[in-house]
């Protein structure tokens, strides 16, 4: 933010996440345009390439308990006594440049 030289760039700079500016690195690099998951791209009918590897971004905030969910004897309801905390999942993404087309009646492994 020190050599943004118009507010504009400041603006820009204040805002932006860590994960837009490894992604946006990463797709001057290779000329990538899309990144989805594994699952994602099966379901949209394409194979990983052999030997791709993952390209690692933070994923959305989560919430988690840790700790013992109690049911009370007399209401049946129950009651969560653990604790209670916020974290940054791990999403492993490939890019258009790392898939192919699955084809048709054809058995793949990945």
């Amino acid at each position: 933010m020190n050599n943004a030289n118009t507010e504009q760039q400041l603006l820009y700079w204040s805002a932006i996440r860590i994960n837009d500016i490894i992604a946006d690195w990463y797709r001057k690099e290779s000329g990538a345009t899309v990144f989805k998951t594994f699952a994602q791209w099966k379901t949209d009918g394409f194979n990983i390439k052999k030997g791709s590897k993952a390209f690692i971004l933070w994923s959305r905030k989560r919430t988690a308990t840790k700790g013992e969910e109690t049911t009370s004897d007399n209401t049946g309801a129950s009651e969560n006594k653990g604790i209670s905390y916020e974290f940054f999942p791990i999403s492993y993404l490939f890019s258009d440049l790392q898939v192919e087309k699955t084809q048709e009646g054809g058995n793949h492994a990945n």
